[in-house]
């Protein structure tokens, strides 16, 4: 998805597919990207993009979460080498999505890395009160 012998991934969108987007589809969907080998990033969809049951969309400049159900980061995640993101889902509310990176050649070798990480357990019942 990225282009090898360093980069800087510069945007990731995911656009739903099918009936659309669910709080339980969000918490049960990880989104993984690793650099140059080392898993940085690995959170719920609902909780990487503050998108619980009933949430109004989020817009700031480096989150998007859209009422149509698209997801945007737009932080700068620079790589030496290689970057791979995957998204994996569980359970039978998996989010079908589409992805679409956007990706430009960089100089990565005195940067830093995006680190995200979900600590607690993958949530499968979001509700807001």
């Amino acid at each position: 998805m990225a282009p090898t012998g360093g980069g800087v991934l510069r945007a990731l969108v995911l656009r739903p597919a099918g009936p659309g987007v669910t709080a339980e589809s969000l918490g049960r969907t990880t989104l993984t990207i690793a650099f140059d080998g080392r898993e940085t990033v690995r959170a719920p969809l609902s909780r990487l993009f503050a998108r619980p049951a009933g949430a109004r969309a989020v817009r700031a400049l480096p989150i998007e979460a859209s009422d149509d159900g698209s997801l945007t980061l737009r932080f700068p995640m620079p790589f030496a080498e290689r970057a791979r993101v995957a998204v994996e889902g569980a359970g039978a509310a998996r989010l079908r999505a589409t992805a679409a990176v956007v990706a430009a050649p960089f100089d990565a070798a005195t940067t830093r890395v995006l680190h995200a990480r979900w600590t607690g357990p993958i949530a499968t019942d979001l509700r807001v009160a």
